[in-house]
């Protein structure tokens, strides 16, 4: 989220009159999307409380022409699977593309708990996971073979090649591609003079680092107390993503 210097205080006094307004919600001092629950948002805005429902109008209607919104969504399953199969590309034997779509879908479809909470929570033990899921689809699919034959097929073809992935597979989250889609969003907007505020996170600043590794040297880490953007961006990411889960 972004805007010129030359609307910088007027934007700044409008959320600060917003925050002032909802300060009852605020947890350790500070106002944050954690407030929308996402169960909140299970049938979208339809679903909020009047309270909750006059929060999200009052936030958005600080939004205008002046204020430039940025968003990158990624799919976490699509990152891991990649991850896993970085080292298989096609060839005459195998398509792995195409399994990595197959992978990819199944989670999906099937919502195997073990794999999903894996995928969030530990990633350590992921590969025996999802080899365990695919052998549990493949003797369940025996009683329809003809139907899913091809389903078959390819999760045979899955458990093959996790064979030969370790066992203590370690993902590694790459903020590369936000960032990559933030740079031809500048280039699509003629934005060439600008400050790069990322909200401060831990000792690693990976997100910092990600972003001056792709050239992006005007970069810096606040603190969201000390930045109105970073919490602007924060409660707008919050109540974006939220709906996304809901969806």
């Amino acid at each position: 989220i972004g805007w010129g210097s030359i609307v910088e205080d007027e934007i700044t006094e409008k959320y600060e009159i917003f925050e002032d307004k909802f300060s009852y919600r605020k947890s350790n001092g500070e106002l944050k999307s954690t407030t929308i629950k996402t169960k909140q948002l299970k049938n979208g805005f339809a679903s909020l409380t009047h309270d909750n429902l006059k929060f999200v109008e009052d936030f958005l209607e600080i939004f205008d022409g002046r204020i430039y919104l940025y968003i990158s969504v990624a799919s976490k399953i699509e990152y891991l699977v990649n991850q896993l199969f970085q080292d298989y590309g096609n060839n005459l034997f195998q398509d792995a593309d195409s399994l990595r779509y197959s992978i990819v879908k199944s989670i999906i479809r099937y919502q195997p708990k073990e794999i999903i909470h894996g995928i969030y929570e530990d990633t350590l033990g992921l590969v025996d996971l999802i080899k365990n899921f695919y052998k549990k689809r493949i003797e369940i699919n025996r009683q329809n073979l003809k139907l899913k034959m091809h389903e078959t097929k390819a999760f045979e073809q899955v458990i093959i090649l996790l064979d030969g992935i370790e066992d203590n597979f370690k993902i590694d989250w790459n903020y590369h591609i936000a960032f990559y889609g933030f740079q031809q969003y500048l280039e699509a907007n003629g934005i060439t003079n600008f400050s790069l505020f990322l909200d401060k996170e831990g000792e690693e600043s990976r997100t910092l680092l990600a972003a001056k590794e792709i050239g992006l040297n005007n970069v810096s880490e606040l603190d969201s107390k000390d930045s109105v953007g970073i919490r602007v961006a924060d409660m707008f990411v919050g109540i974006f993503s939220k709906l996304l889960k809901s969806l």
